[in-house]
């Protein structure tokens, strides 16, 4: 339920497409089956700030550039 409430304030307190919150969405449980975090909900937090920092953006050309290798 955690989860579902901090996906609904996100797609409604930032204005995210629908495709952009299923990303996220998907993202934060990645992280929480990873345990890189201790709840899906700090998981879609974590990756929502990711996202837009830059820092996924940056992580995956960098995985890019590594595979084309």
């Amino acid at each position: 339920m955690a989860a579902s409430m901090c996906c609904a304030r996100l797609f409604l307190e930032q204005d995210l497409s629908k495709s952009d919150l299923h990303r996220i969405l998907h993202a934060g449980a990645a992280l929480y089956l990873a345990k890189k975090v201790q709840s899906i909900n700090d998981g879609i937090e974590l990756s929502f700030e990711l996202m837009n920092n830059g820092m996924a953006a940056d992580k995956l050309a960098s995985y890019v550039r590594v595979s084309n290798n």
